[in-house]
């Protein structure tokens, strides 16, 4: 998988209330549609020569519109909207450079430590929003979100802000898999190995081997999501819930802790299988 790392480079957000922020400064320009649709749009290889040639041949020219042709469509434009939104929104309160950003870190490590849930924090009030995708298999909903949060580098690195230091990691998005099976451990292990891959760590290995609960590996991951400072979480089948035996709604009560108590924006993706776990 190929991670799109960068070194933080600070913009004017232009909005007041993005200002001062490192973490929504580092993101690049809020797109306009006309951007969206350029950077979306992907035409497939064309060489006029290939009309000549005989039939066989031009059979598998013409599947390179499978994998190489996209057009963005309307839907697609409200879609990166969201997402955009969703980002900076979620980031608003989660500024590193905030007294109240800091207690809640030093909270969600006294949680970690005493091995229980994380507590609200009296004055910090996280602003994270999320939205759900329902529509049947194949219609291009995990291809289209893929596509809109490749546009944002998926790693930044700050360094300095503002002649200050700021020794930061900044995880925009990650996307994995609700596990097949609908539960919350295979989700958890799942994060673990995802933020692995993007950012290099060992977390799977150091916790598949101790066999912690579940419990210990929500508030991990928790921690994580406060640590690398986790621009939005997005969870694809969500249709597999419907297999987990223990019922699903642990996993949808995790979701519910990461946008309101953590603050990071979740965006769930499924089929119509989907829809009454959620209702």
């Amino acid at each position: 998988m190929a991670v799109q790392r960068t070194e933080a480079a600070y913009r004017d957000p232009v909005l007041p209330e993005y200002r001062g922020n490192p973490l929504i400064e580092a993101l690049p320009d809020i797109f306009s549609s006309e951007d969206t649709m350029r950077y979306l749009t992907c035409r497939a290889r064309y060489d006029e020569a290939e009309r000549s040639l005989d039939a066989k041949y031009r059979l598998h020219c013409l599947a390179r519109l499978a994998h190489e042709y996209y057009q963005p469509l309307s839907q697609h434009f409200y879609i990166e909207s969201k997402i955009s939104v969703c980002i900076r929104q979620g980031y608003r309160n989660r500024n590193p450079l905030e007294r109240g950003y800091a207690l809640m870190a030093n909270e969600m490590y006294a949680a970690m430590k005493d091995k229980r849930p994380v507590r609200p924090v009296p004055g910090y009030h996280p602003n994270a929003s999320g939205f759900t995708i329902i529509g049947v298999s194949g219609v291009g909903k995990s291809t289209a979100v893929e596509r809109i949060l490749n546009l944002y580098p998926q790693v930044i690195e700050h360094t300095e802000y503002n002649g200050s230091p700021l020794p930061v990691t900044q995880l925009v998005w990650l996307k994995l898999d609700c596990p097949h099976n609908g539960t919350l451990g295979g989700l958890c292990y799942g994060f673990f190995e995802m933020v692995d891959k993007v950012l290099g760590t060992t977390y799977y290995d150091e916790y598949k081997r101790s066999r912690i609960t579940i419990d210990s590996m929500m508030i991990l991951m928790e921690r994580i999501a406060q640590e690398y400072y986790l621009g939005v979480l997005v969870i694809d089948e969500l249709q597999h819930l419907a297999n987990a035996k223990s019922g699903s709604d642990a996993m949808l009560n995790f979701f519910v802790t990461l946008v309101n108590t953590i603050g990071v924006p979740v965006i769930l993706i499924g089929t119509s299988k989907a829809a009454p776990i959620l209702q």
